[in-house]
């Protein structure tokens, strides 16, 4: 159950984010200050960042977006309560969120949480390597990992 839902979050902001042809909805990204580096192209929003696709909605203190020469997306590093809603069953959220699209690896860190319809996932850090489909939560000093499954009605 937790493979398929962080396998489905992965994808999912991945299709979202780095492959707009596959979904006509415009990106929408809001925010109270953008900067854009163009020798490095990197785009930062900052303060109140909301941004919004289809369904998909993000909201982090600042986002910070990585592209390849092309204009392709390497890496989304999303800090400060960083949340997040896939659909009314997926959302999650945590106070760092970073999305490698060339590593094909996703961390949420600091109070991280999921949840998928009935099932929600938490630890203070979840690591899920897409390629390989595995994924770690760890506690944290003094914490403990956490899934908890409620039972359907």
């Amino acid at each position: 159950m937790v493979k398929n839902l962080l396998t489905l979050l992965s994808v999912l902001i991945l299709v979202y984010i780095s492959h707009p042809e596959q979904n006509k909805e415009p990106l929408i990204i809001e925010a109270e200050e953008f900067i854009f580096t163009g020798e490095e192209n990197v785009a930062i929003y900052k303060g109140n960042v909301k941004v919004k696709k289809g369904k998909f909605k993000l909201t982090a203190e600042e986002i910070k977006v990585f592209l390849s020469k092309n204009g392709e997306l390497k890496k989304l590093i999303a800090k400060g309560n960083v949340e997040f809603k896939l659909s009314q069953d997926i959302w999650g959220k945590a106070e760092h969120v970073s999305i490698d699209n060339i590593k094909q690896k996703a961390v949420l860190k600091g109070n991280a949480e999921l949840h998928h319809k009935n099932t929600i996932l938490s630890g203070e850090e979840i690591i899920f390597y897409m390629k390989e489909n595995r994924v770690l939560v760890y506690g944290g000093k003094g914490k403990k990992v956490r899934t908890i499954i409620i039972p359907s009605k």
